[in-house]
């Protein structure tokens, strides 16, 4: 019932970026995979899970930009919304408000560190397509270009 609900909360934030047609439905789709990502890490901790689930969500969003030749960002930004440590910060002010400082900053730090796992995902998937992308042009360009003729000097 919780994917339902990410499902249906990645759709609100795909309208409110004025999001049009199949895109609605696929990044809503993410958003639910992320969140699924995220509920099936039970071995480590919480940001192992954090880490994993953005890991799957941006390997998602490539795959799903070049079928649908959209931005990666559209995607990603849609999709991350249900991962989003949202509770920790709600907690780590509540405590601060409350005087409990200590207990914010534990709070405070946990959600700092979900979301460098977050980030931190989001680079490594990108940065690997990239390269991978990198690589694979030269040896296109060396079979499209034939031409063997000795250059003049």
């Amino acid at each position: 019932m919780i994917y339902v609900f990410a499902f249906f909360s990645s759709l609100g934030f795909a309208l409110l970026y004025n999001l049009r047609g199949r895109l609605l439905f696929w990044t809503a789709l993410g958003g639910a995979l992320g969140k699924l990502a995220f509920d099936l890490n039970v071995i480590a901790g919480e940001a192992f899970d954090f880490f994993t689930a953005s890991i799957a969500l941006a390997i998602y969003a490539e795959v799903m930009a070049r079928l649908t030749k959209v931005p990666v960002m559209v995607y990603l930004i849609v999709g991350v919304l249900p991962i989003v440590p949202g509770a920790g910060v709600y907690r780590a002010i509540e405590n601060f408000i409350a005087g409990n400082i200590s207990v914010s900053m534990g709070y405070a730090t946990d959600s700092l560190v979900a979301c460098g796992c977050i980030a931190l995902a989001f680079i490594l998937v990108s940065s690997t397509v990239r390269i991978f992308k990198l690589r694979r042009l030269p040896l296109l360009k060396q079979h499209i270009k034939s031409d063997i003729r000795p250059k003049m000097r």
